[in-house]
């Protein structure tokens, strides 16, 4: 069972492993509770931090290079280039993540949801973008918050990436900011080499050129001087 971190909880799992509030920066948070340097911050070598989910290879099949998953939502309003027949199968149970019928349509989908989430929801900080897509901790059947040993080098890499500290503010309006967050949090959510084999420079790009464009027009109030 997946639930993300509520606000709040990221400094309560910190204080409980001996750590201080506020972004982990260089160390790292590992499942025993036990600080570890990043000496290696890239996780792609993984196979894809959802290898522990879904494999690459559904998640290949269905072009969902974020792992973008069912919601409410999704389900009365499907996104551009969702798969409507999957729809039964997840309401059935069957199916968690969304297919769809291009890999640059979930491009656009996943520039939505995180331009939303930095613009309207307040998540400032990679910490805080990465925690709402991959959580710092999931809940086990016990329903116990499990510390995630992937989460630090989850946020290490697309912070490096996108050149700034884990703690500082992203402006994802910023359209390089915004492809290299995109780009960087892809190479992990599908594997490095499976996300480049999926989707070529120009039309990922272009993905993120439309879901910039859907918000900036949903929400021009974030887009005026």
């Amino acid at each position: 069972m997946l639930l993300l971190a509520p606000r709040g909880l990221l400094d309560q799992i910190k204080k409980g492993a001996g750590l201080p509030p506020g972004p982990i920066t260089a160390q790292g948070l590992m499942s025993d509770g036990k600080q570890a340097s990043l000496m290696n911050p890239d996780p792609v070598s993984l196979g894809g931090f959802n290898t522990r989910r879904e494999s690459p290879k559904i998640k290949e099949k269905d072009n969902n290079l974020f792992g973008i998953e069912f919601t409410n939502a999704s389900k009365k309003d499907p996104w551009v280039g969702q798969v409507k027949a999957d729809i039964i199968t997840a309401k059935s149970g069957k199916q968690r993540f969304v297919s769809f019928d291009d890999p640059e349509n979930s491009v656009r989908a996943s520039t939505i949801i995180r331009l939303k989430h930095n613009l309207e929801y307040g998540d400032k900080t990679v910490e805080d973008l990465v925690n709402k897509y991959t959580p710092i901790a999931e809940k086990n059947d016990a329903g116990e918050y499990v510390n995630l040993p992937n989460f630090p080098s989850y946020v290490n890499k697309v912070a490096k990436d996108i050149g700034v500290d884990w703690g500082d503010n992203v402006d994802l309006r910023d359209k390089k900011t915004l492809i290299n967050f995109m780009r960087s949090t892809g190479e992990v959510e599908a594997g490095k080499d499976k996300f480049h084999q999926s989707i070529d420079d120009a039309s990922f790009r272009r993905g993120v050129e439309r879901g910039y464009e859907y918000i900036k027009n949903k929400y021009p109030k974030h887009f005026t001087k």
